[in-house]
């Protein structure tokens, strides 16, 4: 049995003005209940276009206030996490 979601785009998910501020120079990192296989950071402009893909919050070079998909999988499925961070 499998179970099959769609959803909107992130960029029309979330406001970008709405922005976490962040702060590379201290350490970031991704708490899950249960840790994924693997996970990628995609982000995304504003015309819900990918523009970077990362295996690790530590090589995000992008600046400013963008949004951010944080794609994980698991042996059961992927899921989805989509937020707006403004990275300093």
């Amino acid at each position: 049995m499998g179970i099959e979601v769609d959803s909107l785009p992130p960029s029309e998910i979330l406001n970008v003005e709405n922005a976490i501020g962040v702060d590379l120079n201290k350490p970031i990192k991704l708490n899950f209940e249960k840790e994924p296989i693997e996970y990628e950071i995609r982000v995304w402009d504003n015309e819900n276009n990918v523009n970077a893909t990362y295996k690790n919050l530590d090589d995000v070079k992008e600046k400013g206030k963008m949004i951010y998909e944080i794609l994980a999988t698991w042996n059961e499925g992927r899921v989805s996490y989509v937020v707006a961070l403004d990275i300093q």
